[in-house]
């Protein structure tokens, strides 16, 4: 596709795509940038950071940290869960029930991240994020489910 000459060198150029005439932006600071993004209207996104934390959780207690229900008549694309905590732990992500993903924390690293690059999820589907650790002392943990609510 090539751009207008008077656009052409613009950080932000605006195109027409041939198809539907729906006006894209050129994200990035170079004019070579290949990357775009398309405006559509009506469309709305919400970033979504749901945080929470837990304290003087016991040892061989599979407990929940967090949970995100996806509302109804939306859709969330879930880009990655950060969790940490005090002790060592086992740590896994649950979609409606199911276990996703573990990851386990240790000596030296008491923080780890579920990369899931917009994984997608409907209204009604449910994200839990759970630990367990086998410490002889309490722990305390925190996670954040990050995603983009459409």
């Amino acid at each position: 596709m090539s751009f207008p000459s008077s656009i052409r060198d613009r950080e932000q150029a605006k195109f027409f795509a041939t198809n539907d005439n729906e006006t894209a932006v050129r994200v990035g600071n170079s004019a070579t940038s290949p990357i775009y993004t398309t405006e559509v209207s009506g469309v709305s996104e919400t970033g979504i950071a749901e945080y929470n934390e837990i304290s003087s959780v016991a040892s061989s207690v599979l407990t929940t940290i967090t949970t995100y229900t996806i509302p109804v008549g939306k859709s969330f694309f879930l880009d990655k869960v950060e969790v940490s905590g005090s002790n060592l732990g086992v740590y896994q992500v649950e979609v409606n029930a199911t276990v996703n993903n573990k990851k386990r924390t240790y000596w030296g690293n008491f923080n780890e991240c579920f990369n899931y690059s917009n994984y997608p999820l409907g209204a009604g589907d449910i994200v839990r994020v759970r630990v367990i650790h086998s410490s002889s002392m309490l722990g305390d943990f925190n996670a954040t489910i990050l995603g983009i609510l459409k």
